[in-house]
């Protein structure tokens, strides 16, 4: 995606800025996606369309100030239009239209923000389930090393309690 036209580390950096992300990790996770593929796209140095896609639909961001910077960061700073159109004075009509718009852009900037938030809690639920998953993994080792002992001492047990069969009883012995 991003060519000699595009800078790599500038449309990273300009991801992670509009994403809230201080690092490498945080992106990865306001994205979706592993630090390995955070780690991959700048071994090739090449950001995946997709990331652009997925920012620009998440997070309210213009894909073209993402790609070059220029313009504004947010779709909703959009307000000047490079040939605006002005409505016949007194159309009831566009009135309307005007104010269901202005309705629609501030649902959508809600519902932006809810998103993000909602991208922040799933990544740091994916970090709780990282962890708990290794904790998974110790206690699962803890309780082998565990029962592996108790096997052990159990056949311990056995040992003493089984009288050997090269040794005689004691009513079975010769007194001399």
């Amino acid at each position: 995606m991003t060519s000699e036209l595009f800078s790599f580390d500038e449309v990273l950096s300009r991801l992670k800025k509009s994403t809230g992300s201080g690092s490498d990790t945080e992106l990865a996770l306001n994205l979706g996606l592993s630090q390995g593929s955070i780690s991959g796209a700048k071994q090739k140095r090449k950001i995946p369309p997709g990331w652009i896609i997925s920012v620009a639909t998440t997070f309210g961001v213009s894909a073209d100030w993402l790609l070059s910077g220029n313009g504004p960061m947010k779709l909703g700073d959009l307000t000047e239009v490079a040939h605006p159109r002005e409505a016949p004075s007194g159309c009831a009509k566009c009135a309307g239209l005007e104010i269901e718009m202005g309705k629609e852009r501030d649902m959508n900037r809600d519902l932006v923000a809810e998103n993000r938030q909602l991208w922040k809690e799933n990544g740091e639920l994916k970090v709780k389930i990282g962890e708990l998953n290794v904790q998974n993994v110790k206690l699962e080792g803890e309780l082998d090393t565990a029962q592996t002992m108790a096997k052990e001492y159990y056949e311990r047990l056995q040992a003493r309690a089984a009288p050997e069969e090269d040794t005689p009883h004691e009513a079975t012995r010769d007194c001399a």
